[in-house]
């Protein structure tokens, strides 16, 4: 899987990935997060080409845009096409649009972008509409909000704890991952 940002999408090797990937049938999900922004400029000022998703459509590969901020349809759809991948049938593209919350690094003054009523955009939060979901449905069952996110900040703390005690892997962990028939640079054959 490969993650990136609309903005990455003009630049060159963005092509050259795609277009080496479909060749070669490579097992690779490209996850586009397309929130109208390369850094401080609107997608608009760089390109016509408002969905990723058609960016790449003369490569023929399946591709799809969804609501970024609809967790489930983003889970559903990522595994249609992640199984698609994993069967063999080549990369794929996800888009998924959605909208940064704040600016693009810690301290951005946020002065660029169009006056856009952020409590409207902090509603399509992904995870406060996963909440309410969960919440509606009955599946978080009778905790708080600040129970659960508690929960999760401490299984989060633990997870670190653990991954910085560990061992670094050697390189037999990497050649564990790495299936047979692969293509390699030159197109042959792993």
């Amino acid at each position: 899987m490969v993650f990136f940002g609309d903005g990455a999408v003009q630049a060159g090797q963005f092509t050259e990935s795609i277009n080496i990937a479909t060749l070669w049938k490579l097992p690779v999900l490209f996850v586009c997060e397309n929130n109208g922004f390369a850094e401080f400029s609107p997608r608009s000022a760089h390109t016509n080409v408002e969905r990723v998703s058609d960016v790449v459509a003369p490569y023929e590969l399946p591709r799809e845009t969804v609501d970024g901020n609809e967790v489930a349809q983003v889970w559903a759809q990522f595994g249609r096409m992640l199984a698609g991948v994993r069967a063999g049938e080549g990369p794929a593209l996800l888009e998924c649009l959605t909208h940064r919350l704040r600016g693009h690094y810690e301290g951005d003054p946020d002065k660029y972008r169009e006056a856009v009523s952020k409590a409207d955009w902090q509603e399509k939060d992904p995870l406060l509409r996963l909440q309410r979901q969960g919440a509606a449905d009955g599946w978080l069952g009778e905790a708080e909000p600040a129970e659960l996110e508690a929960a999760a900040r401490a299984e989060v703390d633990e997870a670190v704890v653990a991954a910085r005690q560990s061992p670094f892997p050697g390189p037999e962990v990497a050649a564990a991952y790495v299936r047979p028939g692969v293509v390699r640079s030159g197109g042959t054959a792993a």
